[in-house]
């Protein structure tokens, strides 16, 4: 006999279903109930211990230190920062040398810059004509112009490269200061499309809007007036400001430093001038007119002021009556402070520069060698870091003015020699092995133009395409040789076999 028939039976389900999701809601309630409760506990405790509101005289404090920096810098401080940077390059000597030892590194050795076997010849009619421009080798190609350019990135952060339209394309660079705004897609920030340069010609001010070095859509212009088409520029930047899209100089974390490392040296030659004034003391108890007396003796003649003969020159003795006493004045650590002690200040600045102590100072002293080779080893992977940056500018800077010529699927190359002659054997022999597989044959793991190219490149060899390309010529004329001769030996030494 059925009990319940089938429509109270779902019924009854559907209330027992709704009874358990009620528990459930209930449950989860008092979970967050008991958690809140335990959370005022904590905070009754720390509040009781002071230790609540330390902690938000602490997040506070954060909050005032950061000032919500990311979104209240703006460009005018960024320039600000260059300008400060820049300053500090040509006055202060542990800033000049951390860029100087930077750039150096970088670019000591050049640059190759090289395209696929199949296209030299459109490189010496696109690419080179503009590397040998007088106007491109002063703004930017040139040896002494690419390292110029490498310090204004250092100092200011940025560095904008604008390549104009023409028959010989030309490159030049634009002041950081310039340059007021970056304009994005509205529907991807990461897009820039435009940078917005004001500047001052003649008497007047003017505005214009340059499209990036990737933006070749002319529509992407159509609300901005006075957009010029015939430049584009390439932004280099480093320390990108979140919401900016600017960079900011590294050297900021540096000058602070700097700048207190020099002011301790200043006073601490203010300390020398002044104790070195007088070089002994003499104590007499004969009174006031022996003290004359003997004061009189050792100083010089007042009409000689400015000169080794004035009044208490350096060297001079100080004579004083009983009971008076002169010393140097201890700072606070237990010992006179000397010059070195302000190599913590030092140190700052080659934590910020990435520069080891030894290389920024030029004191051996500093370090010995196992020391050095543990520095060094960072330093020049951060060289290696910069070289690479500076490889991809420049292949993209190739690469945009082949693609203005129409000259598409062109495998550009720019290749830098290693950065220390120690491992020049090393080098070579890993270029061998990667040739050969460790064989005496060619194992075509790498084409013979690569191979040869890496070859001067450690060797810090200057070849030109031209060259570059009889050696491969040869090479291949000579390998296809010798296998022809192989094949010929063959042959003679089956007809030998068959003629037995």
């Amino acid at each position: 006999m059925r009990i319940f028939n089938g429509k109270a039976l779902a019924e009854a389900n559907s209330k027992i279903n709704t009874l358990q999701g009620a528990l459930t809601e209930t449950v989860m309630e008092a979970r967050a109930l008991t958690r809140k409760v335990e959370m005022m506990e904590e905070k009754q405790e720390e509040s009781a211990s002071g230790l609540y509101g330390l902690r938000l005289q602490r997040d506070i404090g954060w909050t005032q230190l950061t000032g919500n920096a990311h979104n209240k810098i703006q460009k005018s401080h960024l320039d600000s920062y260059a300008q400060t940077a820049e300053f500090f390059y040509l006055f202060n000597p542990l800033i000049k040398r951390a860029v100087d030892v930077r750039t150096l590194f970088t670019f000591s050795r050049g640059y190759d810059l090289s395209v696929d076997e199949a296209s030299i010849k459109i490189k010496e009619k696109y690419i080179d004509p503009v590397i040998e421009d007088p106007y491109n080798e002063g703004a930017f190609t040139s040896q002494q112009a690419i390292e110029e350019n490498d310090r204004i990135l250092q100092e200011t952060g940025n560095l904008f490269i604008a390549v104009f339209a023409g028959t010989t394309p030309g490159i030049r660079t634009i002041r950081m200061e310039e340059i007021t705004d970056i304009i994005r897609d509205e529907n991807d920030s990461g897009r820039v499309l435009f940078y917005k340069r004001q500047f001052v010609t003649g008497t007047k001010s003017k505005v214009v809007y340059y499209p990036d070095i990737n933006n070749a859509d002319r529509k992407t212009g159509a609300n901005l007036i006075g957009v010029d088409w015939n430049v584009h520029i390439l932004h280099v930047y480093t320390n990108k400001i979140r919401g900016l899209g600017f960079g900011m100089t590294d050297l900021a974390a540096a000058c602070r430093w700097a700048d207190a490392q020099g002011k301790f040296l200043e006073d601490w030659g203010a300390v020398v001038r002044a104790i070195r004034k007088y070089s002994s003391v003499v104590q007499t108890s004969g009174g006031q007119s022996t003290v004359n007396a003997i004061t009189a003796q050792f100083a010089g003649s007042t009409a000689n002021m400015n000169t080794p003969l004035q009044s208490n020159p350096a060297g001079s003795s100080l004579v004083m009556g009983q009971g008076n006493d002169l010393k140097v004045v201890d700072a606070g650590s237990g010992k006179i402070v000397g010059p070195k002690d302000s190599r913590l200040f030092t140190l700052q600045v080659c934590a910020a520069t990435g520069v080891p102590e030894t290389i920024l100072t030029g004191d051996p002293s500093t370090g010995n060698l196992a020391t050095a080779k543990e520095l060094t080893g960072p330093f020049l992977t951060m060289i290696e870091s910069r070289q690479e940056l500076w490889a991809s500018v420049i292949k993209r800077l190739v690469q945009f003015i082949l693609r203005s010529a129409g000259q598409k699927g062109v495998m550009v190359k720019v290749s830098f020699p290693p950065l220390s002659d120690y491992d020049v054997n090393d080098r070579i022999q890993a270029l061998v092995s990667a040739a050969t597989m460790d064989s005496k044959m060619w194992a075509n793991t790498m084409s013979p133009a690569d191979f040869v190219r890496a070859i001067y490149e450690t060797l810090d060899i200057e070849i030109s395409e031209d060259e570059l390309s009889a050696i491969v010529d040869d090479a291949e004329m000579n390998t296809a040789t010798t296998e022809a001769l192989k094949e010929v030996q063959k042959n003679l030494a089956r007809l030998v076999d068959d003629g037995k």
